[in-house]
């Protein structure tokens, strides 16, 4: 899972999370903290930016699925867009470790692109828990999200409809709520 929340902690010097497969995005919150010293996030699976801490901060992040090797560069706005995806299904590991890079039309489990522009999310059978992210409205080149035979919960995003080009949207076979199904396209199956 990912780390929390740590704003709270303004005392905080030191902190060694060192291979532990924790993953998710670092807290920006976190690098600000003003007491810190030592940071080791070695050897997990943190996504998202790089984090940049303060220059006293020794910093030891190697080994991660960071979108850039570059301190505090921002990633593209499709992987903040999956990594929010990603976010509302508890960051699993195994993503984590198949969503590496800033380019997700690259090698990127489930993703499909075309050219550059993600047309197609199948992450059908993969385990998956929590809800589904109204985030998917912001990759307005989907075609087809495929969620099927997961452990999702809660209801299906109205902001789901907004998709231009959605065509395909299957959600079977979890434990969606189906009691206030937003009103699609009659050409979206």
């Amino acid at each position: 899972g990912p780390i929390p929340d740590l704003s709270g902690l303004q005392s905080l010097r030191l902190f060694n999370v060192r291979d532990n497969q924790l993953t998710g995005v670092v807290p920006p919150s976190f690098t600000g903290l003003k007491s810190l010293t030592v940071v080791n996030l070695t050897n997990n699976l943190f996504q998202g930016p790089t984090p940049l801490f303060q220059k006293s901060v020794s910093v030891d992040a190697v080994t991660n699925s960071f979108c850039l090797d570059t301190a505090g560069v921002p990633c593209d706005p499709r992987v903040d867009t999956l990594l929010s995806i990603a976010e509302s299904f508890n960051y699993p590991m195994k993503l984590a470790m198949r969503w590496k890079g800033n380019d997700p039309c690259h090698s990127w489990l489930g993703i499909a692109c075309s050219p550059s522009n993600i047309t197609v999310v199948n992450l059908g059978r993969q385990e998956l828990t929590g809800t589904i992210s109204p985030s998917f409205a912001k990759l307005d080149s989907l075609e087809t999200i495929n969620l099927h035979s997961n452990q999702l919960t809660g209801s299906i995003p109205t902001e789901l409809t907004t998709l231009p080009k959605l065509r395909i949207l299957d959600v079977s076979h979890n434990n969606i709520s189906y009691c206030d199904v937003p009103k699609f396209s009659a050409s979206v199956k």
